[in-house]
Parts: C-alpha cells; sequence; structure tokens
C-alpha cells in the first residue's frame, strides 16, 4: 500500500508540475527581467559577432541555472569531432533555443525566424546567436538562407536548425522542411539530429504559469549525406533524421 501511495503522490505531483507553478514562474521572471535588458545593452557594444555570441551563451545558462530548470544531456559522443556539422532539432517551445544554447557544449549558431528575432529585448539575443536570420514567407530569403548555410558550412561553422520552422501546440512532430537538408546535401556535412522534451510542458503555449519540469535534450548519431546529391539525396536525409527523432520523442514521452 505505501508504494501505491508513493506512486499515486508521484503521478499528482509531476500532473501539477505540468499545470505550472507560480513560484517557478516569478523565480524565472525575475532572473530574465535582471539578465535580459543588461545583455540587450552589452550587446549595442559587442565589437563582433563572436564576442556577442558569447555574451549570450553566458546569458542563457544563467537564466537556466538561475531559474532552477533541470536540464540533462545525453549523447555527446555522438558529435563528430574536429570538424563541423548541421544539427537539427524538434521545436516544440520557445525555451528550446535558450536551453539548447545554455545546455550543449557545442560551438554553433542558430539559423532562426525573423518574427523571434523582432521582439523586444530578447530579439537581440536572438540575432547575436544566430548566423542568419530567415523569413519563412519570402522566397528569397529563404533562397538568400539556404546560400548563407552552404556558405557557413563550407567554412567550417556549425549550425542549428529547427527544421519544423516554427513551434506547435500538439504533440509529435510537424513535417521537416527540405533547407538545412539542402545546405547538407550541398556542403557535404553530417546531420546531427537532437531530440527535446520538456520544453513544452516548461513553458506552455496556452497557460500562463511556467512549470518546474525536467528538460532532456538526446543528440543521435549523425548522418552523413548521400554522396550522390540531388532532390533524391535531400529528400532521403530529411526523412531518415526525422524518423530518428520521431522514434527518440515517442520513447521519451
Amino acid at each position: 500500500m505505501g508504494v501505491v501511495r508513493d506512486l499515486q503522490s508521484a503521478v499528482a505531483g509531476a500532473r501539477g508540475a505540468r499545470r505550472g507553478s507560480l513560484i517557478f514562474t516569478v523565480r524565472a521572471g525575475l532572473v530574465l527581467a535582471a539578465l535580459v535588458p543588461p545583455l540587450a545593452g552589452l550587446l549595442l557594444f559587442a565589437r563582433d559577432g563572436r564576442r556577442g555570441y558569447r555574451l549570450v551563451r553566458r546569458c542563457a545558462r544563467a537564466v537556466v541555472r538561475l531559474s532552477g530548470v533541470r536540464v540533462t544531456v545525453d549523447g555527446l559522443q555522438h558529435v563528430p569531432t574536429g570538424t563541423h556539422a548541421m544539427f537539427v532539432s524538434n521545436h516544440s517551445s520557445l525555451a528550446d533555443a535558450a536551453i539548447l544554447l545554455a545546455a550543449l557544449p557545442l560551438d554553433f549558431r542558430f539559423v532562426a525566424n525573423h518574427v523571434f528575432a523582432g521582439y523586444p529585448l530578447l530579439g537581440a539575443a536572438i540575432r547575436a546567436a544566430s548566423y542568419h536570420i530567415v523569413d519563412r514567407g519570402s522566397w528569397r530569403s529563404r533562397a538568400e538562407c539556404g546560400r548563407s548555410m552552404v556558405d557557413a558550412l563550407r567554412a567550417g561553422q556549425s549550425l542549428l536548425v529547427f527544421p519544423e520552422g516554427t513551434t506547435s501546440n500538439v504533440d509529435g512532430l510537424l513535417p521537416f522542411r527540405s533547407g538545412a537538408f539542402r545546405a547538407a546535401v550541398s556542403s557535404g556535412a553530417s546531420v546531427v539530429p537532437i531530440a527535446i522534451t520538456g520544453t513544452r510542458d516548461l513553458l506552455p503555449p496556452d497557460r500562463l504559469w511556467l512549470a518546474p519540469v525536467p528538460v532532456r535534450i538526446e543528440v543521435l548519431p549523425p548522418v552523413t549525406p548521400s554522396s550522390a546529391g540531388g532532390r533524391e539525396a535531400v529528400t532521403a536525409l530529411r526523412e531518415t533524421v526525422a524518423a530518428a527523432i520521431r522514434r527518440r520523442l515517442d520513447l521519451q514521452q
């Protein structure tokens, strides 16, 4: 009976955490209010992109630590050593980018949506941590972004892309867009899938309160694009990576 009561208590606690916590929300809000405005000011005086990126990464780590967000990272042994890569992750919350930036000990830049980059204060941090800002509603912007990603990868810069293009209010993956995979095929860069869970409950899209739930990041084995190139290679790479992430999400949920 004691085991049953303990299990019921744990389940009730998890449900309560998913509903949100006023204390956790206030704590996170105070941390953001204390750190983000000074960061935006410092970024105005950052002399180069590398310095701005370091400032944003330190701020992201401080926000995660001081807010009390619990993050675990598995699979770092799958990250290619001594070379660059295209990292792609599922995208279920606005918190994804900050947590990935804070938790992954990797040198990468984001390809970010122009909508998020336009946010007051936070937009400055997003722009500083991004290699390219893309307007997904503009074919010119998408084409320019594609060329920019290829140039970055060929120059040895690792990138992180959310190929769903936006967040969703439902479980599961939205269809993956092809841009990141086309750039990987064109440059010959390996694609490293990343599965992140917990962030949708941490920052629910339909509620005011944040929830103190654990976040898990799992880095999956890299996928090498076909040397044959062409549309078939892009499609195969995209579907292989999407299937790998989907399998991990099904196991973790």
